[in-house]
Formats: C-alpha cells, structure tokens, sequence
C-alpha cells in the first residue's frame, strides 16, 4: 500500500504513527494483516470434508451380486450341465437384448428375462379376468331389462284386464 494509503492516511488523522501498535495503549498489530484471496467456495473457517463418506450402497450393492452370483454356481453345479448352459445362457442374452430395446444389461440378466415374462403373464391374466367381469356385466344387465320389460308387460295386461272388468 504505501506511505500515501487509504488506511495510513486515515489512522494517522487518528493519531497513529508508523512503528506503533494499534489500540488506545499501542499494544495491538504494528504490522498491516496480509490480504489472501479465497479460492474455494466454503465459509470462513470451514474445513472441506470428503466428498462422500461411507458408500453403504456401494457394498450392499456388491454383496447382493456376490450372493446371486454363488447361488447361480451352486445351481450350475447342481444341475450338472456345464457346456449346454453357456449355449442357453447366449439365447437367453439375445432374448433379454430384444427384450430390453437393445440395452444391455449385466451377466446375470436372465433373471430379468424371467421376471418380465412372469410379469406379462400375470397382465395377460388379469385382463382376462377383467374382459370376463365385464362380459359378466353385461350380460347382467341384459337380462335385468329383459325381466322388466316383461314384469312392465305383465302389469300393462292386468290393467287392461281391470279395466275390461270394470266397465
């Protein structure tokens, strides 16, 4: 800043002379505090911490691949096919390609295959259930129509026949 400063001409209208402390009795900073630019975006005094603590979801996430991937060997080897079930596990893989839109998915993929036709099977069945119900209705209905088409029927001819009898 220099002799010719803002602030020195300001603290010496105050009283204050190069070499002396600032405060009333001079026994504050005789040096001026050095400015440094802040280039994070923190407050002041905060202490940037790590980005990401615990990844809990990273582990749960491997451990559940780590299971499904031991329950498929202990199922491969149970079945006792080795070289017939690389073959399946291609057709199932082209299948769940067509089956995704082209989107890939990871190794153990038929399982999706297979939820998704369990699912569009239990659809197709509540459809139907749903297509039968309102056939059911339908028919329901026609037949209440028909029974007050002819109760009205009835009583249109028992009026006839008392008025026939009256006069």
């Amino acid at each position: 800043m220099g002799e010719n400063g803002f602030g020195v001409r300001l603290m010496a209208k105050m009283g204050w002379k190069e070499g002396m402390g600032l405060g009333v009795a001079g026994e504050g900073i005789k040096t001026a505090l050095k400015v440094k630019k802040k280039e994070d975006k923190l407050g002041l005094g905060a202490v940037k911490k790590s980005e990401w603590g615990d990844n809990w979801w990273e582990r749960a996430f491997e451990d559940a691949v780590k299971k499904n991937a031991e329950e498929q060997k202990d199922d491969l080897v149970s079945s006792g096919s080795s070289s017939s079930g690389s073959e399946d596990d291609n057709t199932l893989s082209e299948k769940l390609l067509v089956a995704c839109g082209g989107r890939r998915c990871r190794a153990f993929g038929k399982n999706k295959l297979m939820r998704v036709a369990k699912q569009e099977s239990q659809l197709v069945v509540l459809e139907n259930q749903q297509k039968s119900e309102l056939k059911k209705d339908v028919i329901s209905k026609k037949r209440l129509k028909k029974q007050k088409k002819k109760s009205s029927k009835k009583k249109a001819g028992k009026t006839v026949a008392k008025e026939a009898t009256k006069v």
